[in-house]
């Protein structure tokens, strides 16, 4: 690490931590160390360090090195924010998978049926694929995760994009929630039309009620995504203090003031603020008319100047 970046993080009053894991061309497991931070010629970002984190995936191994980190670097009493992006990225372009499926069989029987233009290990391969599209668990998961992912792709390209506030945010994540409830209600359908493609379950899962066994599979599925994406997201309203800040809202804090958001405010950060003077900073710089449609960081470099 630079001398200049060292000497930017120890000037810092206060620093973001960023933790992103992703897999080198070795297929080894890194999680980059990024700190953000405000000085005196704006907002910087910093990529610090990778660390090989292959065998090292629990909560608590990432919590001990992002300690440790912050601690050598003397971040540990500074820390105001944190965030981490290691999710597997949902996937995309789900939409028509019967029709997928059935371009897939396509192709799959092709090459079994004109083996003498392929090689074993196509042949076998396609053997396989072919196999499993005619295999009940996997056109019923497969049908499950499809109606999952139509829904979570929308929602990941809304959380990706910088331009929406987080209550905008936080309402789609609660549309999301309300949309996998609603998927209960479709397991009939989905159950009805995997039996009429591939055929009732066979092998140990045809033992006994199957419907009844895959209703709890479904059931299952479900009630997992649900708690996974509310445990993430439970803390977010906290941070309800960002709207302080949202230009499109200035001209209603100027009549109204953001009382509700500046509690939360108050809650998370307030030993950091004079809240009075910062209050009545806030109150006259939604009557500014220079300041209108200015983001956080337009804003800080329209007061740095002054």
């Amino acid at each position: 690490m630079g001398e200049t970046i060292k000497e930017e993080i120890s000037k810092a009053p206060f620093v973001a931590l960023m933790l992103d894991e992703t897999t080198d061309v070795s297929n080894a497991a890194q999680l980059s160390f990024v700190l953000r931070f405000v000085t005196d010629s704006g907002v910087k970002e910093r990529f610090i360090k990778f660390e090989d984190v292959t065998g090292k995936k629990r909560a608590e191994d990432v919590a001990a090195m992002a300690l440790g980190f912050l601690e050598e670097h003397g971040c540990m009493g500074k820390l105001v924010a944190q965030c981490y992006d290691g999710a597997a990225v949902m996937a995309s372009g789900l939409n028509g998978v019967q029709a997928k499926k059935d371009a897939l069989k396509d192709l799959f029987d092709y090459i079994v049926e004109h083996h003498e233009e392929f090689d074993d290990a196509a042949i076998l391969s396609a053997d396989g694929y072919l196999s499993n599209l005619g295999n009940f668990e996997f056109g019923f998961f497969l049908s499950t995760f499809n109606e999952i992912f139509a829904h979570a792709d929308v929602l990941f390209d809304i959380l990706q994009n910088k331009s929406f506030d987080m209550q905008f945010c936080l309402t789609r994540v609660e549309e999301f929630c309300m949309c996998i409830e609603g998927q209960r209600d479709r397991f009939d359908q989905i159950y009805d039309e995997t039996v009429q493609d591939t055929g009732l379950p066979t092998g140990r899962r045809a033992h006994g009620d199957s419907r009844s066994h895959y209703k709890k599979l479904h059931n299952g599925i479900l009630e997992n995504i649900l708690n996974q994406v509310q445990n993430r997201f439970k803390d977010h309203e906290k941070l309800s203090f960002l709207s302080l800040l949202d230009p499109q809202q200035f001209t209603s804090f100027n009549s109204n003031f953001p009382e509700t958001a500046f509690a939360s405010l108050t809650e998370s950060y307030g030993p950091h603020f004079d809240l009075s003077r910062l209050k009545t900073e806030l109150s006259v710089m939604y009557g500014m008319t220079d300041v209108q449609g200015k983001n956080p960081s337009d804003l800080l470099f329209f007061f740095q100047r002054k």
